[in-house]
């Protein structure tokens, strides 16, 4: 168990971040991951047994420039590509890439899209760092009906990796809005637990008139696990807006003995808050 601590908020490349750290080695382990997604709780992702990525290009990166990369989505049984009719869209887009630099400092969220020859998927990005970047593809597959993701990794050379700092951030300051985020309770592993980020600005922050849709969803939350290099996406439960602030409920099952990165994304008048 832990005690959650708000801390000044940590900014860098524009990006703040909310860490949280789940160590409670006296639960029950027989509570699994296995059995959570056997209970078919919503946060989890499944690491796809059927899929794999497959790198049509170098993966060497540099920072500040743009990186194109393309790939293959194939079947694990027979190194086929898989068909695009068998995935269904998530949110609008079928497939959804998801990077981050081995500091877990600089996130990407991208729409990979097939190219017309050699069932080539494609997308760009432009890294602010010489780091490794992970990469998970997610997607959810018709016959399976859940949203599986497949890993691998970019610039796998890079001798300039850095670390994820294990310190609690629950708050950020970006331009005239404040972010918090606040649990009902301390972290525990496999326990469900609510969670609620708050907005504040001055004027009123009104939903209305100032959240706009990103993908049909007007609040996207991703985490990452630092040490199983493993995914999850939440989805908000309700929301609340009050003369002053405006904030947003959701639950999360922690899964594993690790830090926990989460990103919310908003987007308020026209811009994308990734924090």
């Amino acid at each position: 168990m832990i005690n959650i601590l708000l801390l000044p908020a940590i900014i860098l490349l524009n990006i703040a971040s909310f860490i949280a750290y789940a160590n409670d080695k006296s639960l029950n382990e027989e509570l699994t991951v296995q059995s959570l997604k056997e209970l078919h709780q919503p946060n989890l992702l499944y690491h796809s047994n059927l899929l794999k990525v497959q790198l049509s290009t170098n993966d060497k990166i540099s920072s500040f420039k743009n990186k194109e990369i393309t790939f293959k989505l194939l079947q694990s049984t027979n190194n086929l590509p898989i068909s695009m009719d068998s995935i269904e869209p998530i949110h609008g887009p079928k497939l959804h890439a998801y990077v981050i630099n081995s500091s877990f400092t600089d996130y990407h969220h991208l729409y990979p899209v097939p190219l017309k020859s050699q069932d080539q998927l494609y997308f760009s990005f432009i890294p602010k760092t010489n780091e490794l970047y992970h990469l998970w593809i997610t997607m959810k597959i018709i016959s399976t009906a859940r949203e599986e993701y497949v890993y691998t990794q970019l610039n796998t050379n890079s001798t300039y990796n850095n670390y994820l700092s294990p310190i609690e951030n629950l708050s950020a300051n970006i331009g005239n809005y404040y972010f918090k985020l606040t649990f009902s309770e301390p972290l525990k592993l496999y326990s469900p637990i609510n969670a609620k980020i708050i907005i504040s600005k001055q004027p009123t922050l009104k939903q209305t008139e100032n959240l706009e849709k990103i993908n049909y969803e007007l609040v996207n939350i991703i985490g990452f696990y630092y040490k199983n290099n493993a995914i999850f996406h939440l989805h908000p439960t309700n929301s609340f807006s009050s003369s002053t602030d405006q904030a947003w409920d959701f639950h999360w099952i922690p899964e594993y003995h690790d830090i926990a990165k989460i990103f919310f994304e908003f987007k308020i008048h026209g811009q994308i808050f990734k924090l």
